[in-house]
């Protein structure tokens, strides 16, 4: 019986080392794509978009791996992502991750009843997040730093086009995302 009982711990032992494993080759493929977006946003999309409102690829990463993974690996990766985009992008550190993380965590619960194989749910969330992370972003910018334009101009002219861009980006952000988490490359 004590035979039995030690196979069946190492076997445990065996399954949870070849998780972690399996997760950190997922956090490292969420650090690599979130400073490939850091090129492609400090390039393709400051040309495409010359105005103040552009969107941001880290969010629709952050929210589409958070909606296929859910809690843990989920939120992990958005803090990952945040931290990329903090480093190379943000204001100061944390300012992203923290939003990203928030954002996450909200989705990784919505995400339970919805299903992964159709896009349109995590368009859907994507849109409505956007509001939520920008939000976020823009209150704790206001503690710190102060804005000059008000919550509801930027809530208008600012988080509605952002997350109408995203709402479009998620259309093929995710369906990549998707195919690559089904066959097993992340």
């Amino acid at each position: 019986m004590t035979t039995i009982m030690k196979t069946l711990s190492l076997m445990k032992k065996k399954r949870l080392i070849l998780n972690n494993k399996i997760y950190i080759k997922s956090y490292l493929i969420a650090a690599f794509l979130a400073a490939l977006f850091v090129v492609i946003e400090g390039s393709i999309i400051a040309l495409l978009f010359a105005g103040e409102v552009k969107p941001d690829l880290h969010l629709v990463l952050a929210v589409s791996l958070a909606f296929l993974w859910h809690e843990t690996k989920g939120t992990i990766s958005a803090i990952i992502i945040g931290l990329f985009q903090d480093i190379l992008l943000g204001p100061a550190l944390g300012f992203y991750s923290l939003s990203k993380m928030l954002s996450a965590v909200i989705v990784a619960q919505i995400s339970r009843e919805m299903y992964k194989e159709q896009v349109i749910g995590p368009m859907i969330i994507v849109f409505i997040i956007t509001f939520f992370h920008e939000s976020v972003t823009f209150f704790i910018s206001s503690a710190f730093w102060g804005n000059e334009i008000s919550f509801f101009y930027a809530l208008e002219r600012i988080f509605l086009l952002k997350a109408l861009y995203h709402l479009l980006l998620t259309l093929f952000i995710y369906p990549l995302l998707y195919y690559a988490d089904q066959h097993g490359i992340i």
